[in-house]
């Protein structure tokens, strides 16, 4: 209701200020308003990107502007080129076109609602895409309806899908691109009804960065002779499941099952550690190459790890508003499935309004969803194979030798512990940027501190000591240590022959790797601690940007990689990319609870 007001109150304000200023005055800035629209949906995409991948996640502020990421990247382009267009029209026409009364005041008037509308329209269309809840101003325009995402009512004046549909069609028309806004967004306002839909009511992420995900495999269930109702059984539910289109309409028979396996970067992560997907926060184009027709399709269910530290992976529905979060601290790839109607062809996947295109490779084909079923338990069906190349284990120094693997590996320096380590204390309301949890842990942030602030922690009372980094149930923090003359030492020999740009891994006895989320550093002057779930160590470099880096000649240096794994995996190695730096035979038991 509130959406609509605003939307009125803009259309009836623009209307009456340009019915003041005549028909001609305002029919050129119309004009303007029209021309401006087309370049901030031409530049929409490209202006959101670089906002999204210079932006910093430390601050509160920086975190703000990614979650508005893309209200800014069409705002800011609309305003930019109205005032330019405004001030070079003025210079070029400064005097008034006098016309009667009458004429005058209704054609302002029209003309200027016009210009409302259409100032209306990307107001909503960029307020939609903000990281706010999913009924923001009491606007939510596609929500559950009965087992699927569906269409609900709309604005008063729908403003949003008025202009999605007017810049969709003159960008095939008087704007024509080869590149037109119609065939990779048929519905601009669907991505602002979607981009809300997040969890905890529109708190999580609402967006990603360019570089976050990749397309890995594809493939296909059904088709031709295989019912709707049959399509829609997987062996994990009692009966089918009632999804519909967004439109409500149920699909139409002949329709399949397209897969799409998604690998997720670990800058997608929320700051507890996991990604976490909504049927909202992915969807297909899909385009019918006769006609020309595209719809948006969102997925039926997602193909995914259970539980952490469980091999088996399972198919869970998108029948109510549920998200699905990735099992631990791995990030396994996750297969979501559209339901596409006959003729249709997908062209691309968007996740969180971040688009790959759908081209070429082999598709896999299941001829029933039964067949499907039987490849989901073992993994298969997603090609899962560790989240990158074999490991190199030529220059590896081997810890346990067979035995005692678990005492070997902790006196090498590879714990599983979760404590700030050595006599490293906070004291409570001291910690300045650092996260603090209910049970005095340290959830999340960076700081830097003097050795003098964190020592001689017996003398705070213990109920403000801050001891630990919490992590979640079924979650395991490994502590390497990779200061001078340990195993895993960054001046080891395998070490100096990774790449800087190596991202630091543990590595379980399946092939998954876990990467670094933090560290803690020390020398004599500075103790620099980093805890960042949401946001892991890229590579060496980023240490080395961050002046933390081990050196030869300063005994004094300190520096303890920090990781999170899925409890009851066995660890087998520590890498830097594909060069393993410490082999542990046999593997660490990661078997213990951490509080």
């Amino acid at each position: 209701m509130f959406m609509s007001l605003l939307a009125i109150a803009v259309i009836g304000l623009l209307g009456y200020i340009w019915m003041t200023r005549g028909f001609f005055s305002a029919l050129i800035h119309m004009v303007c308003v029209i021309i401006a629209g087309a370049i901030a949906f031409a530049l929409w995409e490209p202006a959101s990107h670089i906002i999204l991948a210079k932006g910093p996640e430390d601050r509160k502020f920086t975190a703000f502007i990614l979650g508005t990421a893309w209200a800014w990247g069409l705002v800011i382009p609309f305003a930019v080129s109205l005032a330019l267009l405004r001030l070079g029209v003025d210079k070029l026409i400064p005097a008034n076109v006098q016309t009667q009364s009458t004429v005058s005041y209704v054609g302002g008037a029209v003309c200027g609602a016009v210009s409302g509308v259409i100032t209306a329209g990307i107001i909503v269309i960029a307020l939609g895409t903000m990281r706010m809840s999913s009924d923001f101003l009491g606007y939510q325009p596609i929500r559950y309806q009965g087992e699927s995402l569906q269409r609900a009512s709309g604005l008063i004046v729908p403003v949003d899908r008025i202009v999605g549909g007017l810049y969709g069609h003159l960008s095939e028309t008087a704007f024509r691109t080869g590149q037109p806004l119609a065939k990779w967004y048929p519905d601009v306002s669907h991505t602002a009804a979607v981009m809300r839909l997040t969890d905890r009511q529109g708190r999580a992420k609402n967006y990603a960065r360019p570089a976050e995900f990749e397309v890995i495999r594809r493939y296909r269930v059904g088709g031709e002779g295989v019912s709707v109702t049959e399509l829609l059984r997987d062996s994990w539910g009692v009966r089918p499941h009632e999804a519909r289109m967004l439109d409500g309409k149920p699909y139409p028979p002949g329709s399949r099952i397209e897969g799409i396996v998604i690998e997720f970067k670990p800058g997608i992560k929320e700051k507890h550690g996991q990604v976490v997907m909504g049927e909202g926060q992915i969807w297909i184009v899909a385009e019918h190459p006769q006609t020309g027709d595209r719809i948006n399709i969102h997925p039926v269910g997602v193909v995914a790890k259970a539980a952490p530290g469980d091999i088996a992976f399972g198919r869970f529905r998108f029948d109510t508003e549920v998200f699905v979060a990735s099992a631990g601290a791995a990030l396994e790839p996750m297969g979501f499935e559209f339901v596409v109607p006959p003729g249709y062809e997908p062209i691309a996947v968007y996740v969180r309004n971040i688009r790959r295109e759908l081209t070429g490779g082999n598709v896999a084909t299941y001829r029933t969803a039964a067949d499907r079923d039987r490849d989901v338990p073992s993994g298969s069906i997603l090609k899962t194979g560790g989240g990158g190349g074999p490991l190199d284990r030529s220059m590896a120094t081997t810890i346990g030798t067979g035995r005692q693997s678990d005492e070997a590996a902790r006196a090498a320096g590879i714990s599983d512990v979760n404590n700030l380590g050595g006599r490293l204390v906070i004291q409570k309301g001291r910690e300045k940027s650092l996260q603090i949890g209910e049970n005095n842990g340290i959830i999340g942030g960076e700081e830097k501190f003097a050795p003098s602030e964190l020592q001689g922690g017996n003398t705070i009372d213990r109920l403000l000591q801050v001891r630990t980094f919490e992590v979640n149930r079924g979650t395991v923090m490994v502590q390497v240590d990779v200061g001078r003359g340990r195993p895993a030492s960054l001046l080891s020999p395998a070490a100096a022959a990774a790449g800087r740009d190596d991202p630091p891994f543990l590595v379980d006895a399946q092939g998954t790797r876990y990467a670094a989320v933090g560290f803690v550093y020390e020398d004599q002057e500075l103790i620099f601690i980093r805890y960042t779930p949401g946001k892991p160590i890229r590579g060496l470099s980023e240490l080395q940007e961050n002046r933390v880096m081990i050196s030869a000649s300063r005994p004094d240096q300190k520096l303890t990689l920090l990781f999170l794994c899925d409890q009851g995996v066995d660890l087998s190695a520590f890498s830097l990319g594909d060069k393993a730096v410490v082999v542990l035979d046999p593997p660490l038991k990661l078997d213990r609870a951490q509080r």
